[in-house]
């Protein structure tokens, strides 16, 4: 590794890649990263200033669905965050220009008001799944395991469950003398199986609601969303599902080998 006093050698009995999407540590063990990458680019914006101000009774997290300029409103400690979409053939000079920046916030706030803007990137969106979460012992966590979609919040969400999976299993390893290979197998085929059957599946649909430009289409989506949100049991069953509990309770997180399911 590198240091500002040069490169140095550590020795370690695992090392977690919790590098990110681009981790270099997923690259260096050959591991397959399937999957693709949205052709839009999408634009992060964030400013300090409070939207309670343009809207008093806004959420904490909002999607706004538009087949055009469909938008996400995310409060973090920090700041307001806007997360929208960037077509193609604009060029990243013109995405990024203030003044354009300011007439989206404008725009979504109704207002004439000029915002301080603390942060802007834009970045691609991926759904990818790594074909294995593991090469020895070298492990994937989180986003250098599985891209998704930020629709719904699940990258963090899942990646937490990653690393509580992943733990136990270690405790067992160290402590226990549990099989190494046999554990993390385990963890690999898990974690990959909630990834796609739960965190893909999900986020997916979420951006396909918020993007749909078939008019038809969209009403059908909205109204089975609607028809959710009125039915308490429906309801519960989605909260459930989209917080990932539902991954928990059907695919277990660090269990033994042993008694994993095995669907």
């Amino acid at each position: 590794m590198g240091t500002p006093e040069g490169e140095r050698v550590l020795k370690t009995p695992y090392l977690l890649g919790a590098d990110g999407g681009r981790s270099k540590v997923r690259k260096l063990t050959g591991v397959q990263f399937d999957g693709y990458t949205h052709e839009e680019r999408w634009l992060l914006v964030g400013t300090p200033t409070d939207f309670h101000d343009y809207i008093p009774d806004l959420a904490y997290v909002n999607y706004i669905s538009d087949p055009n300029e469909f938008l996400f409103i995310l409060r973090v400690p920090e700041a307001w965050r806007f997360l929208y979409p960037v077509k193609p053939d604009t060029p990243e000079k013109e995405a990024l220009d203030p003044h354009n920046i300011q007439k989206t916030i404008q725009k979504a706030l109704n207002t004439t008001d000029h915002f301080p803007i603390v942060e802007n990137t834009i970045y691609r969106i991926h759904q990818r799944v790594a074909d294995k979460f593991y090469n020895g012992r070298v492990v994937l966590v989180g986003d250098a395991a599985h891209l998704n979609s930020p629709m719904g919040g699940l990258g963090l969400n899942s990646g937490i469950h990653d690393a509580v999976d992943l733990s136990r299993r270690l405790v067992r390893i160290f402590k226990e003398g549990s099989n190494r290979e046999a554990e993390l197998r385990k963890y690999s085929e898990v974690r990959q199986r909630v990834a796609k059957n739960y965190v893909k599946a999900i986020s997916e649909k979420n951006t396909k609601l918020m993007k749909e430009q078939d008019e038809q289409e969209r009403k059908r989506l909205q109204k089975e969303l609607s028809e959710v949100a009125n039915d308490p049991e429906k309801a519960r069953e989605w909260l459930i599902n989209s917080s990932l509990i539902a991954s928990v309770q059907d695919q277990g997180i660090g269990k033994p080998p042993e008694v994993n399911p095995t669907k």
